[in-house]
């Protein structure tokens, strides 16, 4: 698919869309729990650090 835009100064810009696969989507998923799980570690050994502390 693509889209044509004209310019004014008379050069046509082209723009593809790349449809993303099942694969990409499972893939973008695990690497957001991935994330989401290591920001929730740093803030768990954090807690536990300042509870230690008390």
């Amino acid at each position: 698919m693509s889209n044509i835009d004209h310019c004014t100064s008379g050069i046509i810009e082209t723009t593809e869309f790349i449809k993303p696969t099942g694969f990409d989507l499972v893939w973008n998923v695990f690497i957001v729990l991935l994330t989401l799980f290591g920001m929730f570690a740093i803030v768990a050994r954090m807690i536990e650090f300042i509870l230690d502390r008390l």
